[in-house]
């Protein structure tokens, strides 16, 4: 509809879902059936194949870590040192999230098997979608879309790197349900957690359009590799209506922020109509 906006005759919404976790299949889907709400589903191949997502381990191992006290002596690496500490302030997870993203992830991977032998035993992560599930979900309008191999930020890889990880993604969706799948959505998605370089990569591979998690509303014009998405958490319906409308969007936001630092804006300024 956005490519072709004279078909845009109202404002519209789409559902997504990020991942592949079984709860989309166990508690989503059947909701989408009842009330006939298409949706699309972006997969990451890895976890689906056997593979723990890296930032789900990493907050089971925090947890653990400070639940159990674990000695901060035992670990070599002061940036763990301190994310363990900061972890158990619970104004402080974002940032530790945010650090964690950042890493490249050989040495990430290398910190969490690290941590994970003073952690054991583990809460039992969360499952992911199997394939036959996926195809009985596509079957019932549910599109499948590609969300990497193992969810790494793009921008921390080199492009042959970010290459493998969309496009043996791609190829493994391909190969499980018979169709390449059309959409993409970069991982974590911030404007900061891919390139001008992803954007070509994705396009090459084949994809129609992209999603990131920039909490913007999409009009006529815009890039289809660039979408923006409104995030939905456990909030009030009232809350979700004031996103939908548009009232978070990050124009808007900006746009406060200004007017509370007493940069008056000329919207602000504007005499009233009587």
């Amino acid at each position: 509809m956005l490519a072709r906006p004279a078909e845009l005759v109202e404002d519209c919404a789409v559902v997504t879902l990020d991942d592949g976790y079984l709860g989309n299949y166990r508690y989503a889907w059947p909701i989408f059936c009842e009330e006939k709400v298409p949706a699309t589903i972006f997969l990451c191949t890895g976890f689906l194949d056997g593979s723990e997502l890296w930032f789900d381990l990493a907050e089971r191992c925090l947890d653990a870590a400070v639940d159990r006290r674990i000695s901060l002596d035992t670990l070599d690496d002061r940036g763990l040192r301190e994310a363990i500490a900061a972890w158990s302030h619970r104004s402080r997870k974002e940032r530790v999230r945010s650090w964690l993203k950042s890493l490249p992830p050989e040495r990430r991977d290398a910190l969490l098997s690290q941590l994970r032998p003073l952690c054991e035993p583990l809460r039992e992560p969360r499952p992911p979608l199997t394939w036959e599930a996926v195809r009985e979900m596509q079957r019932s309008r549910i599109e499948v879309g590609c969300h990497t191999v193992s969810h790494p930020t793009l921008s921390t890889l080199p492009a042959r790197r970010q290459a493998e990880e969309i496009v043996l993604a791609r190829d493994r969706i391909t190969a499980e349900t018979g169709a390449p799948p059309r959409l993409f959505a970069y991982p974590n998605g911030a404007a900061t957690d891919f390139t001008d370089e992803t954007v070509n990569i994705v396009r090459d591979a084949g994809f129609l359009a992209a999603c990131t998690t920039r909490r913007v509303s999409n009009r006529a014009g815009c890039d289809p590799f660039r979408v923006g998405r409104i995030g939905v958490g456990s909030e009030p319906c009232m809350m979700l209506a004031a996103r939908l409308a548009g009232l978070f969007d990050e124009q808007v936001r900006t746009l406060l922020s200004r007017y509370e630092l007493g940069v008056r804006p000329r919207l602000m300024r504007a005499s009233p109509v009587r």
